[in-house]
């Protein structure tokens, strides 16, 4: 945003915030202009009628009340301010259709401190595709910013939610820094810009952002909203926002496809890298429409046909097919998530999306163990369970994604529900925390009790079983019988478990060296046929 532009806002903003404190006439002329004027400055005609119009409404208010004094000063100062603001948006309306009809052309690169525009060589490879680039200097506020970055998904459909319209390249900035208001769980500095604008101010812009011909952002919004930030505020010097101003950039050149652009994007945020990557909720998400736009148009694709698309999503995107499956089945769970809180808790969309985000590793967990006995079964096979699960990690309540692997054991265990149902109940975090560690020590040293009681009971088909195999089974080679490697198994494991024998039981022995046990009671044998 220009000077101008910032002086002109500030204006507008002083005027209505006057005109709202003195006179409740002009309420819906003033939420009309937040909502359209501050956000897309307006023509010479809009700024006049519209400051005529919350004059009079003003000057009618004061009179109304009684106050002739407010009255007479407004109408005194109307014409030389409408002037003033007239003449201001006169000035940068000129600048803006300036600006806009360079931006209509391809951005061109400038030089800058002795060097010239010139190729990247060798020229970079993205993904597989090598691609032809042009680095050179641009003013950064030229550069588009792109309100389609997926990193900025959820934040930029809140935003047209709220305002009845998609964000400008300003209201970005705002978004990205953290300044947007809006609603939902998002931190005081989400994408890290202040520390970021502080080392461009002092050093610049180390890594050149990525743009397409025309002088769209691929790569580098973080940088660029941060160097944005410099220009704007009053935390830094002349010197400083110079050094944020003009930033090296790599440009595609003009024969570059869609393709290549695209293969920036992948390669950038989906490969490796030392930056603020992608949050993993955008990439399942990202995955997994790409996902359903490849199933929807077949009929029942075929098993073979349904690895075949996974296996063009990884290679598409440079994941390996065990992380194409894991997003989709991540996703899945967190629609049936969102869809929960959404309609059964009546929460706000965008809020329930960055609960999404915040928790979404939790979904593998959540996703893991599909047969019985496992939490992705337990939950599945009892709504009601998987409705407390949802409500207790919407508040925060599990400590950490490892405390869902022992909620099978959980399900089962009136106890430890109980204590998960409490849980639920309680406003205070660390107490709410406390319930949920309880249930699961509760329903785990349950489970370590059955094993042993189990384990028994598994022994004892076992030994039965095994007196009861023809002696010729234990000969490996002979159709049918054992396989050397389960015969050492076996014999390995009676070996582990004889230094568990009582010293009496070592004292005689068999032919075959094996320990023979006290002969069992009456007693003894009813047990093992429990």
């Amino acid at each position: 945003m220009t000077e101008t532009t910032q002086d002109l806002q500030r204006g507008y903003r002083l005027l209505f915030d006057i005109f709202r404190s003195i006179s409740e006439d002009c309420t819906e002329d003033l939420e009309r202009v937040r909502r359209e004027g501050l956000a897309n400055p307006m023509t010479s005609s809009e700024v006049k009628h519209l400051l005529t119009t919350c004059f009079d409404a003003a000057c009618r208010g004061a009179r109304a009340r009684g106050d002739l004094d407010t009255a007479r000063q407004l109408e005194e100062c109307r014409d030389s301010i409408l002037k003033d603001v007239l003449a201001r948006s006169t000035q940068d309306s000129t600048e803006r259709k300036a600006r806009s009809e360079v931006a209509a052309n391809p951005l061109r690169l400038e030089s800058r401190h002795g060097v010239d525009p010139h190729p990247v060589q060798p020229p970079p490879v993205f993904h597989d595709h090598r691609v032809k680039v042009m680095e050179g200097f641009v003013d950064v506020r030229d550069i588009r910013l792109s309100g389609s970055n997926k990193r900025l998904q959820i934040h930029v459909d809140q935003f047209r939610s709220l305002h009845g319209r998609s964000p400008s390249a300003e209201d970005l900035v705002s978004v990205i820094t953290s300044k947007a208001n809006l609603s939902g769980p998002q931190a005081a500095d989400e994408f890290e810009i202040t520390a970021l604008a502080r080392s461009i101010a002092a050093g610049g812009v180390r890594r050149p952002p990525i743009i397409s011909h025309q002088g769209n952002l691929l790569d580098g919004n973080r940088r660029v909203a941060a160097c944005l930030h410099v220009l704007q505020s009053d935390e830094f010097e002349t010197k400083e926002k110079r050094r944020a101003q003009w930033i090296r950039v790599w440009q595609l050149d003009q024969e570059a496809t869609p393709d290549d652009e695209n293969a920036v994007v992948v390669s950038l945020n989906f490969e490796s890298d030392c930056k603020v990557p992608w949050p993993e909720y955008v990439k399942g998400r990202i995955i997994y429409e790409e996902w359903r736009a490849a199933i929807e148009p077949e009929d029942q694709p075929s098993t073979v046909r349904l690895k075949t698309i996974k296996k063009e999503l990884a290679s598409k995107f440079a994941i390996t097919v065990d992380r194409v499956n894991r997003y989709i089945e991540m996703v899945k769970l967190a629609n049936e998530f969102e869809e929960h809180h959404r309609n059964a808790r009546n929460k706000n969309t965008h809020e329930v999306q960055h609960r999404t985000n915040d928790y979404f590793q939790y979904f593998d967990e959540l996703g893991k163990g599909r047969s019985p006995g496992g939490v992705n079964h337990t939950i599945n096979v009892d709504d009601s369970f998987k409705s407390l699960v949802f409500d207790l990690l919407y508040d925060g309540k599990f400590r950490n994604f490892t405390q869902i692997r022992g909620l099978k054991h959980v399900a089962t265990d009136d106890e430890a529900r109980s204590l998960l149902l409490d849980a639920k109940q309680q406003t205070d975090l660390d107490e709410a925390r406390k319930r949920v560690t309880q249930a699961l020590d509760v329903a785990g040293a349950a489970q370590a009790m059955e094993r042993r009681v189990g384990g028994n009971k598994r022994i004892a088909t076992f030994v039965k079983w095994l007196r009861e195999v023809p002696v010729e089974f234990f000969s490996v080679g002979e159709p049918g019988a054992v396989t050397e490697k389960n015969l050492r198994a076996l014999h390995s494991t009676l070996e582990l478990i004889q230094g568990h024998f009582p010293p009496e039981w070592n004292q005689s022995r068999s032919c075959s060296g094996q320990p023979s046990p006290p002969a069992e009671s009456k007693h003894d044998t009813e047990q093992n046929d429990v």
